[in-house]
């Protein structure tokens, strides 16, 4: 889990980000005041949107990224008429493999802008309920200060006016992580065994449109082959249901996910519900080594509270059963907690984060969550012992257009303490 986690990380929120319905966010009115919903390109947006009067005379830099209005720094216009290759890089402070960075570099096959004016003259009554995102391709990689590298390759590709979309992608990364065992709770005489973890994870992808809606079906199909080697040191001999210190084990499954989106904005949402479920399998069919499930449900919601304030919301539940590869159970999942800190066969996260818009551009936040682990049955679920987290942080409107905020956040647990720098929304999906 957390392999296939980092070895996408330098690329996730981009992808996750495009392969949504783009909503369009429309300026504040108002200094603080919170962009409205939009669905499709209003009469302002498009407006906004429409090409420029060709000329020889090519944009520069302040046009791109100078907001005219008010002098600041936006890349709206930058963002609706990018196409080809487009640079990407990300810092990353994971404690579970320390501080780092990522770089990759992105192909998108066609421009925001000339999408919108593609629907627009396919829907002249205003039928469209979605702006579809572009195909694109990426390579991507990452390094950290422990030693954990990775790289991969990735395509998505958008057929049919957005009714179909197709996801592929192939990564390999060398992990050097940390096991607290089921629930935090290791049971030997230290309180955590180093293990590395190396090997290749491959994602096949396919996704339908119900019409004229918001949302998802698909399956997919996962194949990772891992080499694991744990280090319990201090001439410990470890207990025998302790995993083996060194194995290679492929785990192959396909999965069935349902997923909602109702978010005014897919990068930093200020109302909305985006709510996804899935359900894979892994066995010898799949070409797996082990036989189990994982199952999730994730949840998360916007409320704007007033013009200047909004609340968000969400709950992530996992299950799994079987014969689970200890790397692969599900975990909490909290900005201050590592991520490899709490596991077992079943967890559960919930969060809350209250932004203030403080000005036009700046906004502070501040956010607090709890998360559980029942170490075998749902039934060891023990809501009074819950792993808490929490933090403050700010944000800045880089993009009035499409509604992004951009910024950093730092956290802290029982356990842990680590910075975070988040662009969209730090919930991710």
């Amino acid at each position: 889990m957390i392999a296939r986690f980092v070895a996408l990380f330098s690329v996730v929120a981009l992808v996750v980000a495009l392969s949504q319905p783009i909503a369009l966010a429309k300026p504040p009115a108002q200094p603080g005041k919170t962009p409205d919903s939009l669905s499709v390109p209003s009469v302002e947006t498009e407006k906004d949107m429409a090409p420029e009067k060709k000329t020889d005379e090519k944009p520069s830099i302040a046009d791109l990224l100078i907001d005219p209005e008010d002098g600041a720094l936006d890349v709206s216009a930058f963002l609706r008429t990018a196409r080809g290759f487009l640079p990407i890089g990300t810092v990353i402070t994971e404690p579970a493999i320390g501080y780092g960075g990522g770089l990759g570099l992105l192909f998108l096959h066609d421009s925001i802008e000339n999408r919108a004016e593609a629907v627009r003259q396919k829907n002249a009554d205003g039928s469209s309920i979605h702006l579809p995102p572009p195909s694109m391709t990426g390579v991507a990689g990452f390094g950290t200060e422990n030693g954990s590298w990775g790289s991969g390759a990735f395509h998505m590709q958008v057929f049919k006016d957005d009714r179909f979309r197709y996801l592929g992608g192939l990564f390999y990364a060398e992990m050097d992580l940390d096991y607290y065992g089921r629930g935090g709770e290791l049971l030997l005489p230290i309180d955590h065994v180093a293990y590395t973890l190396e090997g290749y994870y491959l994602i096949q992808q396919v996704a339908y449109r119900v019409p004229d809606s918001s949302l998802f079906v698909g399956a997919n199909y996962k194949y990772m082959t891992y080499d694991t080697k744990l280090d319990l040191g201090l001439g410990i001999t470890p207990p025998s249901w302790f995993p083996s210190l060194e194995k290679t084990l492929s785990s192959g499954g396909t999965g069935l996910f349902v997923e909602y989106d109702s978010r005014n904005s897919i990068f930093t949402p200020d109302s909305g519900i985006n709510a996804k479920f899935e359900s894979d399998f892994y066995n010898d069919l799949f070409g797996s080594d082990r036989t189990f499930k994982k199952s999730y449900l994730n949840v998360r919601g916007w409320v704007p509270l007033h013009e200047s304030w909004v609340l968000g919301l969400r709950t992530d539940v996992n299950f799994s059963s079987g014969n689970v590869p200890f790397y692969m159970l599900p975990s909490v999942n909290l900005r201050g907690i590592s991520r490899t800190r709490y596991q077992g066969d079943h967890t559960m996260t919930s969060e809350a984060e209250l932004r203030w818009d403080v000005t036009r551009r700046w906004s502070l936040i501040g956010f607090f969550g709890s998360g559980w682990v029942a170490e075998d049955s749902v039934g060891d679920f023990s809501f009074d012992e819950g792993n808490i987290a929490g933090g403050v942080g700010f944000r800045y409107y880089i993009s009035k257009l499409f509604g992004i905020r951009t910024g950093m956040d730092a956290a802290w647990s029982e356990d842990d303490y680590a910075i975070y720098f988040t662009t969209g929304t730090a919930w991710g999906q």
